[in-house]
């Protein structure tokens, strides 16, 4: 899909698909493989997009967990000039995670960051009524929070492979592209997409000129 914003300085680009409810037994290794992809600086969505790439000031996603399903989404807003690489680099990290393992290095920097959080989160009297609102809103016993660090201790580099590739796919994703159509939208095609459906701002379909 492509939003015409002529003018526009900068493209947005996301990438979304279906994912899990917060309750799945399969949280605990997207959570690790959201952390690698793009959860964290240290990202390999920001690792490559903007210190290796320099083509935003930004990159990430993930899976996201709701209450009775939840999402995935993966993006970044870039410099117009370099949409179609950013766009493939973007698609490629994706497909490298649905179908690689992780490495050890990886999985235990994942484990650190998810550990620091949590504690970070629990130093505060706002970070513990949040933990605690979660918890009622997703009917989650009181000792979940101990139960997903022991969860995600039990991780290796293959689990987290396996949940990824159960629930990621990559050719089911919708790609959805904001900015001037007159510059990207060759720009989509070189990048191996199908021509993208025209939508206006308010997401109706435009008959194409």
């Amino acid at each position: 899909m492509l939003v015409d914003r002529p003018g526009a300085p900068q493209t947005v680009i996301r990438l979304i698909g279906p994912g899990l409810a917060r309750r799945s037994p399969l949280r605990p290794p997207l959570s690790l493989c959201t952390t690698v992809l793009g959860g964290s600086f240290l990202s390999r969505l920001n690792a490559n997009l903007r210190e290796e790439k320099g083509y935003t000031y930004g990159a990430g996603g993930g899976f996201r967990f709701g209450r009775e399903a939840g999402s995935f989404d993966a993006g970044s807003d870039v410099f117009t000039n370099v949409t179609g690489p950013a766009l493939s680099e973007l698609l490629k990290e994706i497909a490298r995670i649905h179908k690689e393992a992780i490495s050890d290095d990886e999985l235990r920097k994942a484990r650190a960051i998810a550990l620091a959080r949590l504690a970070g989160t629990l130093a505060t009297t706002g970070g513990l009524a949040s933990i605690y609102g979660d918890m009622f809103v997703h009917e989650e016993p009181l000792d979940a929070p101990e139960r997903l660090m022991k969860a995600l201790a039990k991780q290796t580099p293959q689990t987290v492979l396996a949940a990824t590739s159960k629930t990621l796919d990559p050719e089911a994703l919708a790609v959805v592209v904001v900015g001037d159509r007159a510059k990207v939208e060759a720009a989509i095609k070189a990048a191996g997409l199908p021509a993208p459906e025209l939508r206006d701002t308010e997401g109706e379909i435009v008959t194409a000129p």
